[in-house]
């Protein structure tokens, strides 16, 4: 959905941009900002995956869970991967001066709640039960 929607982000911004950030000084702050906000996001998502795999359970979406990951950035949030490509899509927009991306970006985590993160929900709460539960009452789903 991440990719879907960027590139759907991209096309409007080729054909109906909305007008950049301008001036020097704006500019310079919003690349800074675009670059701390790329490394924090890739970095959440590389540990959330990188939990996943050390759990020796699923890491892709659809795929069957076999362990309930709650150390590392899933003591935080419940989805840290999907907050970490979150945060990379806002760091990318800032540093490709677009407004498209920022203006999309609610609609994309709506359908990814809706559609991706509803049935692995599901699924984890049908897996792990009381455990799960007990998870979700203690850890916010995004932040």
């Amino acid at each position: 959905m991440f990719i879907g929607g960027f590139v759907i982000a991209g096309a409007l911004e080729g054909a109906v941009p909305l007008p950049p950030v301008s001036g020097k000084p704006l500019r310079v702050v919003e690349l800074t900002f675009g670059w701390l906000l790329l490394a924090l996001g890739a970095s959440l998502y590389v540990t959330a995956i990188a939990a996943l795999r050390r759990a020796h359970t699923a890491v892709l979406p659809g795929d069957s869970a076999t362990q309930l990951v709650t150390s590392g950035p899933y003591r935080f949030s419940r989805n840290p991967a999907y907050l970490g490509l979150a945060i990379v899509w806002c760091a990318v927009a800032a540093l490709l001066n677009w407004g498209w991306p920022i203006l999309l970006l609610p609609a994309v985590v709506i359908g990814q709640q809706l559609f991706v993160i509803r049935t692995e929900e599901r699924h984890l709460a049908e897996m792990f039960g009381e455990a799960y539960s007990a998870y979700c009452r203690r850890v916010r789903r995004w932040l």
